[in-house]
C-alpha cells in the first residue's frame, strides 16, 4: 500500500502538519481505523508515530493483506514553519525508528539542514540527479 504526498505542486501542503493530517486520514480510511484524527499541531506531531504503530499492528493482523505500508513524502525540505518561514525540522515529527511493515521514503534537496538529522538516525540515501527540463516535462 503506497500513500504519496507531493508538495511541489500543491502549495497548501508546504506545512508538515497538513501533510501529517492528510497521511493520518488516508491511513484511517484505508485500514478502517476507528480512532479520530486530532487537528491540533502538537498532537499531530506527537501522534504520528502512534498512528504508524496502529497501522503496523493492523497489517500484521490481516490475513488477506501481505504487504507493507509505504509512505512517500516528496520535497520535505520545502516544509516551512508557519510563524517563521524557515525550513521545518524533521526531528519534531519523523520517528527515529519505524514499526514493522511501515516504510517512509522522503525526497530532500542537497543543502537541507535536515540531512544531518537523517544521517544521524541511520537513513539510507539514494542520490538522484534531475534536470530542470525533466521537471518541466513531468509538470506538463
Amino acid at each position: 500500500m503506497i500513500i504519496a504526498n507531493f508538495v511541489t505542486n500543491t502549495p497548501n501542503d508546504l506545512n508538515s502538519n497538513h501533510v501529517l493530517h492528510s497521511i493520518m486520514v488516508k491511513n484511517k480510511q484505508i485500514f478502517n481505523l476507528k480512532r479520530g484524527v486530532d487537528f491540533r499541531e502538537n498532537n499531530l506531531r506527537k501522534n504520528f508515530n502512534n498512528w504508524l504503530h496502529l497501522v503496523s499492528d493492523k497489517i500484521r493482523n490481516k490475513t488477506f493483506f501481505d504487504g507493507d505500508l509505504i509512505i512517500l513524502i516528496e520535497g520535505v525540505n520545502l516544509f516551512v514553519e508557519q510563524n517563521h518561514g524557515w525550513e521545518n525540522d524533521l526531528k519534531f515529527w519523523l520517528p527515529r525508528e519505524l514499526p514493522p511493515r511501515v516504510k517512509i521514503i522522503l525526497t530532500i534537496e542537497e543543502g537541507s539542514h535536515n540531512i544531518s538529522y537523517l544521517q544521524k538516525i541511520g537513513c539510507r540515501f539514494l542520490q538522484i540527479e534531475s534536470r530542470d527540463q525533466t521537471r518541466l516535462e513531468i509538470l506538463d
